[in-house]
């Protein structure tokens, strides 16, 4: 019978060891998966992140290029070139998203008919007329850029709208930042007792 005993109590501690460490596997598992969900988050909200920090990086330099350009501008500019300045920040639309495919294709375009025109820098230019969404405005346009002031002018006006193409990123990216929130408030919630549920 002691012998019995010893060997049920031998047997009932291997029974405790086996089931502290199956509860501490147990733990590791819970503890990885957690490991592995919370750089799933981290990396959901700071994607957005990077893109409101570049952003705004981008828009401080474009206010200050703006402002550098700006006094200047105004003392020398003729009456025409007001006219251009004013034209494109009235009918810019820098807030547009297009897709790469339908930017490449605008520029492509844009770059064709600088060139028909032989208005020199048409590479840089297509691309600033194409940020501000400015190509269903190029035949009221075209007199106006064969001037070789004209460049600048469309440089001073895609600085400043450049603000407003950042403000959209921005807006964007805490959009999503502000889903990831709310699906991570919602993930728990309470039931009709008031306990937390998961």
């Amino acid at each position: 019978t002691q012998e019995l005993n010893h060997k049920n109590t031998a047997l009932s501690q291997a029974l405790t060891k086996l089931e502290e460490s199956q509860q501490q596997l147990i733990h590791s598992e819970k503890m990885a998966a957690l490991g592995q969900l919370i750089a799933g988050i981290a990396h959901e909200i700071n994607t957005p992140l990077g893109a409101i920090q570049a952003s705004v990086s981008n828009s401080a330099k474009f206010l200050s290029l703006f402002n550098y350009d700006l006094p200047e501008f105004l003392s020398t500019a003729s009456q025409a070139e007001h006219l251009l300045l004013c034209y494109l920040l009235e009918n810019s639309q820098p807030g547009k998203i297009m897709s790469t495919r339908e930017e490449r294709k605008a520029k492509r375009e844009l770059v064709d008919i600088l060139d028909q025109q032989n208005i020199s820098n048409s590479d840089d230019l297509a691309e600033m007329l194409v940020d501000m969404d400015m190509s269903p405005h190029i035949t009221d346009l075209l007199p106006s850029l064969s001037s070789p002031a004209s460049y600048n002018i469309v440089g001073l006006a895609h600085h400043l709208t450049g603000i407003s193409r950042n403000n959209e990123t921005i807006r964007t990216a805490i959009g999503r930042a502000s889903k990831v929130v709310f699906a991570l408030k919602n993930y728990t919630h309470h039931d009709n007792s008031g306990h937390k549920v998961n």
